[in-house]
């Protein structure tokens, strides 16, 4: 396994480890599956590895320190293939692991806690291992995320802002599920009843999760496929705070969008919001990366690429290419990672960076003559890349303004009179721009 860090314009950050990459210590026997970074810039990571049998799957958890050396390694547990598949930093520092495992020969999905000093933390889900197991709660004579087949199915985790838990899944019956837990690992009965909480969606196969996420309204957006027998159908699920459905959302909580292709891990695989509540999914479509973009009423957004839908080729082997983890950056622009084969048929990791949405700013000025007294009723154009222009007249001390311009993009402003000449201006405007001020020359 390895780890590699890139600069904010893609390149390798040359700081990091050996010229940008780590390669994980060890005899080649771990997986890594997601990663946190700590407040002091450590990294923690979780994932698989062998136990002293020379077992595959069981969870481990490490701390890699910021020159690429192992600060601690979990101990190995007691349970069977249960790789670690999310790791989350709750506000006290501690280290939440929710991984997919079997125990007493029933596939379930669990929870366990690490102290700062990556040891179990006793006080988590009331058993002294330091674990809960959401398996071994049962609901109507089944268990909850997981039956004696080993059926059960692990989506993704978050953290709430107050700190409670949010796992989905797949269950007995192939319903989605969420289950959400309070910070000390019990659950919280005040979702679903019983804390958890069943999705109501018409399958015609088996449900396999995927991404999800939170608005900020505290509604939870699940992501999902449908598939039977090569048949594929990407699902988007909402749930209202207290884990009823949300009918207001798609049809009755649930947008459905057919997939064109086989074998394939849908367009639901990874989610994120914008800031203006628009719902963006990712994963494959056409063998490439893939992305949808959604209203908050779950209809598809037409203005995002083609028709709600956006296509980007990226390894030098097409059809094998997928996004698994989108998130935004403090910018507004969007990354999405994930799966790619190359020229040699090997697997890499793609990097993408989107500009996902462009906000309204301002752009506002004055137009001087050349003893810096306003010009009033100057003749202020904007042009934007397209060669669509605006125009506006200065006012009697010489200010202009242009409201709602999008950002991402590179305007022109020039300025005309009867008397002065002026130079034109190029600007890339992503965010509110003030005194942008033109002098004229006589």
């Amino acid at each position: 396994s390895f780890i590699v860090r890139h600069n904010a314009d893609g390149s390798l950050d040359t700081d990091f480890g050996n010229g940008g990459s780590v390669i994980v210590p060890g005899d080649g026997s771990r997986q890594l599956n997601d990663f946190a970074v700590l407040p002091n810039g450590n990294m923690v990571f979780t994932g698989s590895r062998f136990n002293s049998l020379g077992e595959s799957g069981t969870t481990a958890t490490f701390l890699l320190i910021s020159n690429g050396q192992v600060g601690f390694e979990s101990s190995v547990n007691d349970f069977d293939e249960c790789p670690g598949q999310r790791i989350l930093i709750q506000p006290d520092g501690k280290l939440v692991v929710v991984a997919l495992g079997r125990y007493l020969d029933a596939g379930m999905i669990f929870a366990m806690r690490y102290n700062t000093f990556g040891f179990y933390d006793g006080g988590f889900g009331g058993q002294s291992q330091g674990f809960m197991q959401t398996g071994v709660l049962v609901d109507h004579g089944s268990e909850i995320f997981a039956e004696e087949t080993n059926s059960g199915y692990v989506g993704d985790a978050l953290l709430q802002p107050d700190g409670k838990l949010v796992i989905s899944g797949g269950s007995v019956g192939n319903r989605p599920v969420l289950a959400r837990i309070n910070p000390n690992g019990t659950l919280d009965t005040g979702f679903g009843g019983v804390g958890i909480s069943y999705g109501q969606v018409p399958l015609s196969g088996s449900f396999h999760p995927t991404g999800i996420a939170i608005q900020s309204d505290g509604k939870i957006i699940l992501g999902g496929i449908d598939a039977e027998f090569g048949l594929y159908r990407s699902l988007l699920l909402r749930f209202d705070p207290d884990g009823t459905m949300d009918t207001s959302f798609g049809t009755n909580g649930v947008v459905q969008i057919a997939e064109p292709e086989t074998n394939s891990r849908g367009i639901a695989a990874a989610i994120a919001i914008q800031p203006d509540g628009k719902i963006i999914s990712g994963g494959t479509r056409n063998g490439k990366f893939a992305m949808a973009r959604f209203n908050t009423n779950g209809s598809i957004d037409a203005e995002f690429g083609t028709n709600g839908f956006l296509i980007t080729p990226v390894g030098n082997n097409p059809g094998f290419d997928t996004i698994l983890s989108l998130a935004f950056q403090p910018d507004g622009k969007l990354l999405a990672a994930g799966s790619v084969r190359d020229s040699a048929n090997l697997y890499d990791v793609g990097l993408v960076r989107y500009q996902a949405f462009r906000s309204n700013v301002s752009i506002s000025g004055r137009v001087l003559t050349p003893n810096g007294s306003g010009l009033r009723n100057a003749a202020v154009t904007l042009t934007d890349p397209r060669g669509l222009a605006r125009r506006v007249t200065t006012s009697s001390f010489g200010s202009y303004a242009f409201e709602n311009v999008e950002t991402g993009s590179s305007y022109t402003i020039a300025v005309s009179s009867k008397r002065y000449r002026f130079a034109t201006r190029s600007l890339d405007i992503n965010t509110n721009v003030v005194n942008v001020d033109f002098t004229g020359s006589e």
